[in-house]
């Protein structure tokens, strides 16, 4: 009998039914609530795209309003980011422990982009002196790091799996990853663009984040009972 997990498709599945209840326990997750969030922002990075491509109606009113609306959201993903450091340090150290390096690297660079956030945060904020805008591209270079060292590995892994033998075990895991390996790409591509570090596109930005921004709610989204 095959009792392995079917492939992860294009999105989450399965989802339980859309109650009250679950969707209680749902927001309740701060995970959703801020990939929730980072939705809304990516929305409105490809509405500015669209507008700067004149593909929506010319409204000086209506950009600078989207684009208030997107600095908001920006930075409400980082207030739900404040602490999350305390969740990545123990996983530094265990990478380390299993002598994963590449894993090790990945996860400290992840804590050393917390604390540029937190910092560009309190700028923000007002709490601390400072243009937060050089400590923003910062993080973000990081994080776009972190990025592209998650999906060499993650293609490491996928060609692993490939040289496996045949079998419906193996047909499902090189699904999974292709699809992992995709959402890893979308998250480099915006990355480059948001950081700075290779700008292209609003539009090809906003709407890979507006995918995996979806995705990482639906994560953590309830599964029906038994599944």
């Amino acid at each position: 009998q095959n009792t392995s997990p079917p492939a992860m498709p294009a999105l989450p599945g399965p989802l339980a039914s859309p109650t009250p209840a679950v969707l209680s326990q749902w927001l309740a997750h701060s995970d959703s609530k801020n990939a929730l969030v980072r939705v809304g922002h990516c929305v409105c990075r490809l509405l500015l795209g669209l507008h700067a491509k004149n593909l929506l109606k010319q409204s000086p009113d209506n950009h600078a309003k989207i684009a208030s609306l997107m600095g908001v959201l920006f930075h409400a993903e980082r207030t739900g980011r404040l602490g999350k450091e305390v969740m990545v340090v123990p996983l530094v150290k265990k990478a380390w422990d299993r002598g994963d390096y590449a894993d090790f690297v990945s996860k400290a660079l992840v804590t050393l982009y917390l604390q540029f956030d937190k910092v560009a945060w309190f700028r923000v904020a007002g709490v601390l002196k400072g243009d937060p805008v050089p400590m923003i591209l910062r993080a973000l270079k990081i994080i776009t790091v972190v990025w592209v060292i998650d999906l060499a590995r993650e293609m490491q892994a996928y060609a692993k799996a490939a040289a496996g033998p045949d079998g419906s075990d193996r047909k499902r895991e090189l699904a999974d990853r292709r699809w992992t390996m995709f959402r890893g790409l979308a998250l480099v591509i915006q990355g480059l663009h948001i950081s700075q570090l290779r700008p292209h596109s609003d539009i090809v930005c906003g709407g890979l984040g507006i995918y995996t921004a979806v995705f990482a709610a639906l994560t953590v989204y309830p599964k029906p009972k038994g599944a």
